[in-house]
């Protein structure tokens, strides 16, 4: 026993090291939801998103940057789409933002797990970068087939079945906004909920610039991130790559709790023995 209690000691760092490594490897690997609390903002989404009809015709505008979208965005939007494909609806993506196809590239590697046994063109599709700012997503609201002929993958825009009876925002059920810009969010509300009355909803790091669009243009606003995103995975009982990351949060916490607090009472107990458990 003394053997073990020497090398144990010899190699506590190490030891520690190891422990904490593996404890912060176990979120990834095993996704689960923190014990939260659920907020205003997360519960509003989650109603939002749940309150579309079966079959719904969702167009995901993507115009965040790459710094942003894995740390802050992706789990949101994975969370999003998952509610949305529960209910058979179809995801239309879109982007104005010069890093949209690719965040679509990434979207497509880290959402394999979403998109299994979902078509491309039935289930949702990528019509690319739309250069222009405000002008492209008035055109794109205004009349998808006039601004474009193919999608990004190269398929002829009627070819695309997600695409029939869909034209203009008006066809649409919602529009979800994913921007690290402001002005591109009140762009897209100017064009697309101002002109049409198109449902809308964002996500993104600047949504505490937008609360005055909500709840009134604006019905849904999912932030801060990956915390609001976490607690929308913890209502679909679906923990995933937001709640692996708070989940790390949750565990590093512990973590340290116990190390200090282990390693308090141990001192105690050293200091105990050493005046000779008197």
């Amino acid at each position: 026993m003394s053997n073990i209690n020497k090398i144990i000691r010899k190699n506590s760092s190490s030891i520690l090291l190891v422990i904490i490594y593996a404890s912060l490897c176990y979120p990834w690997i095993f996704p689960f939801s923190p014990p939260i609390q659920v907020g205003e903002k997360a519960q509003s989404w989650y109603n939002l998103i749940d309150s579309l009809p079966d079959d719904a015709t969702v167009v995901l505008g993507i115009d965040t940057g790459i710094a942003a979208w894995l740390p802050q965005d992706q789990g949101a939007v994975e969370a999003t789409i998952t509610h949305v494909f529960s209910k058979s609806g179809k995801v239309i993506i879109v982007g104005f933002s010069r890093d949209s196809p690719q965040i679509y590239r990434l979207f497509e590697q880290t959402y394999e797990r979403v998109l299994k046994n979902k078509e491309y063109g039935v289930d949702y599709a990528f019509l690319g970068f739309i250069p222009g700012d405000e002008t492209a997503i008035a055109s794109i609201a205004s009349d998808i087939r006039a601004t474009i002929s193919t999608d990004y993958e190269g398929n002829p825009i009627d070819s695309l079945p997600i695409l029939d009876d869909v034209n203009s925002a008006v066809d649409w059920d919602i529009y979800i906004d994913v921007s690290g810009s402001v002005t591109t969010s009140e762009a897209k509300i100017r064009q697309v909920n101002t002109v049409y009355g198109t449902l809308m909803g964002t996500v993104g790091a600047g949504g505490q610039f937008l609360e005055p669009y909500y709840p009134t243009q604006i019905k849904g606003l999912l932030y801060p991130n990956p915390g609001a995103s976490a607690e929308y995975e913890k209502l679909l009982n679906a923990p995933a790559s937001a709640s692996a990351r708070m989940g790390i949060l949750y565990i590093t916490g512990v973590l340290l709790f116990g190390v200090f607090f282990v390693a308090g009472i141990g001192r105690l107990v050293e200091q105990y023995l050493s005046k000779g458990g008197q």
